[in-house]
């Protein structure tokens, strides 16, 4: 009866130490959340842009930043500045789309809206 108890331990023991071994390898995703990114986004401060929303899917292979400037000029500043930031080295946006809003009294409004994806994106927002 020991020498089972023992079998079942040793098994269970076996089985925990290759989940283990396959969560770190990385093999199944992201597993490290996506604080990194929040963060990244969180230092890169440029003064008269702001984030509205992000998205990341999966392990972050697509992403989208969603947000404003004041100037238009402004956006390449923040794209170099994020470029910077470890977690984003080899990641690449391959469209922007930017428009100025219409305010409710018609006239236009003093930002621009932008909207920055890596790929198609289809996921939840993080």
């Amino acid at each position: 009866m020991l020498e089972e108890e023992l079998k079942n331990a040793e098994a269970k023991a076996a089985a925990q130490r290759e989940l283990i071994e396959t969560l770190k390898s990385g093999v199944i995703g992201n597993t490290t959340g996506y604080s990194e990114y929040m963060r990244a986004f969180a230092r890169q401060v440029v003064p008269g842009l702001w984030l509205n929303a992000f998205s990341i899917t999966g392990d972050a292979a697509s992403m989208e930043i969603k947000g404003a400037v004041t100037s238009p000029e402004l956006l390449p500043v923040y794209i170099q500045k994020l470029n910077r930031e470890k977690v984003m080295h080899g990641k690449v946006f391959a469209s922007l789309q930017m428009q100025q809003p219409k305010m409710e009294s018609g006239k236009t409004a003093r930002y621009v809206e932008f909207t920055l994806q890596s790929s198609e994106t289809g996921g939840a927002a993080k």
